[in-house]
């Protein structure tokens, strides 16, 4: 079938090349009504790409205009982004209808209070190009990835099923705990990012010294070990699941009953810290070039997604929980400390 010819066609030059576009203007779905609103479709060819780019728009604007607008629409990306990628929050799976609703508004709200806090910052040196892996990188970088996948599962699929199995507890009154719950340990995450942008947390081992991480700030460099952060990041964490954990009502010899207040701000504070542990340690991957950041986020996704499964097949509570957050994050000391030499 031949093409139909367009309504009219526009050209101009942006620089030394002579961009095209045909335009079909007044169109309606064949099943519209006859008054319904009409739209444009434009076959935009540009010299430096092979097939046209095609556009659908309502707007009766010029057709560079059009071109401009749909190019300008993308840095709203920015706050997925923050979102899912750098927070985590594709990494996360729940199950009740109501957590369904509120775990992407409180991600995209904390993708948002991360972007407009680093946006003042200062712009960080790319890092180098990625050159020859020797033996000594590859086995860096398993050891770091396995730290990402276990701290991640120890800290955010905890939580998140813990979230999860509130908002499916026999009481209607629980659901919105499960919110507060998410909304607790995402604003820990945000905080966490926020407090990173300043500080440029890196894993570093100085010599004669145990490795550790390195917060810059000010012209001063603060060392913390990476045990005492890591414990810093699982026993407010521990502390908060265990005050949820009687709100549950079960596991009762196993839960804290502290409150739900002081439990969401123990996990908010777990949450901080884990994401100052996980931001030092991407910091060590991308090293090796940011092709290797992407595998490391899809390896711990993978982990988050089967340990996930695992916990739901197995009606996990308190006392798996508990030996999740305690064995997930001492693997992750141990592959960041001096268990893991290779590591950086």
């Amino acid at each position: 079938m031949p093409a139909t010819p367009p309504d009219r066609v526009e050209t101009w030059r942006e620089d030394t090349l002579l961009l095209r576009a045909e335009v079909w203007a007044d169109l309606r779905r064949a099943d519209a009504d006859a008054d319904s609103p009409t739209f444009a479709v434009l076959a935009i060819h540009d010299p430096r790409h092979r097939a046209p780019l095609l556009l659908t728009t309502p707007l009766a604007l010029p057709a560079r205009a059009i071109r401009d607008c749909y190019v300008d629409r993308w840095p709203i990306e920015q706050l997925p982004l923050a979102a899912k990628q750098m927070l985590g929050g594709a990494r996360q799976f729940v199950h009740a209808p109501e957590t369904c609703q509120r775990l992407p508004a409180l991600t995209l709200l904390a993708g948002a209070v991360l972007s407009y806090t680093a946006a003042p910052a200062p712009a960080r040196p790319a890092p180098p190009p990625p050159g020859h892996t020797s033996a000594h990188d590859r086995a860096a970088f398993w050891r770091l990835t396995a730290a990402f996948g276990a701290a991640t599962l120890a800290c955010q699929v905890v939580v998140l099923h813990v979230a999860d199995a509130l908002a499916q507890a026999d009481r209607p009154a629980l659901a919105g705990r499960a919110d507060q719950t998410v909304a607790a340990f995402y604003g820990g995450v945000a905080l966490g990012a926020a407090v990173c942008a300043g500080v440029r947390p890196t894993l570093e081992r100085e010599e004669g010294a145990q490795r550790g991480v390195t917060l810059h700030a000010a012209g001063r460099a603060v060392r913390v070990g990476v045990a005492p952060l890591v414990a810093l990041a699982g026993l407010p964490t521990l502390l908060g699941v265990c005050g949820l954990a009687s709100a549950v009502g079960r596991d009762t010899a196993w839960t804290w009953p502290i409150g739900a207040a002081p439990s969401f701000a123990a996990i908010g504070v777990g949450a901080g810290v884990f994401e100052v542990v996980v931001l030092a340690t991407l910091a060590s991957v991308r090293r090796a070039g940011d092709g290797l950041v992407a595998l490391a986020f899809g390896i711990a996704a993978t982990t988050a997604a089967l340990g996930l499964f695992l916990m739901l097949l197995g009606g996990v509570h308190l006392p798996g929980w508990a030996a999740i957050i305690v064995g997930g994050l001492s693997l992750a000391a141990w592959l960041l400390g001096d268990g893991g030499r290779a590591a950086t």
